[in-house]
């Protein structure tokens, strides 16, 4: 008998303060362990700057924010990575534009969210989701989920090859250019 573990935890802070009915500012901070990632450990803060173009009076109702961040990212290893770094220190910007609507009918949202590393542009990510929370009659909704990413920022890949039962019970993560 085989026994197959992933471990993983994450902690992820968004604190904002509006500062006026359109505009905020805030701290996006995020701290984090992932066995199927090769991460030991994940830290970031990032100073951020967001515009809503709905006043943040009509937050609980509507929103369509577009909310960009510049910080620190420091990730340290579990194994080597495919660069042949056991941790680093890096500059990451990241780009999120979001609609979101909340009615009597239900929830919908969508969001592109965009990030790439300062030291090399190359090194991005590119999503786009979807969600659509619909309330067909009382107790009961239906709800649908959607999401697509472009990946080009995998910098924490372990060198060498992944085993069959890696692979088949997805223990580690692979290189991807999509999901």
């Amino acid at each position: 008998e085989t026994e197959a573990v992933t471990r993983s935890w994450l902690i992820d802070n968004k604190t904002v303060k509006s500062l006026t009915e359109h505009w905020s500012a805030g701290i996006m901070a995020e701290v984090g362990s992932s066995s199927y990632r090769n991460l030991d450990f994940r830290a970031s803060l990032k100073p951020a700057v967001e515009y809503n173009i709905f006043p943040y009076s009509q937050y609980n109702r509507r929103a369509f924010y577009i909310r960009y961040g510049l910080g620190y990212v420091y990730q340290n290893y579990a194994d080597t990575t495919v660069y042949n770094k056991l941790e680093e220190s890096l500059f990451e910007q990241s780009l999120d534009i979001n609609l979101q609507v909340r009615q009597r009918w239900g929830y919908s949202e969508i969001s592109l969210v965009a990030s790439s590393f300062l030291h090399d542009f190359q090194k991005n990510y590119v999503g786009l989701r979807g969600n659509l929370n619909l309330r067909l009659f009382r107790g009961f909704s239906l709800s649908l989920f959607g999401n697509l990413a472009f990946i080009h920022n995998q910098i924490e890949l372990p060198k060498g090859n992944r085993t069959t039962e890696e692979v088949y019970l997805r223990l580690r993560e692979l290189e991807t250019n999509y999901r």
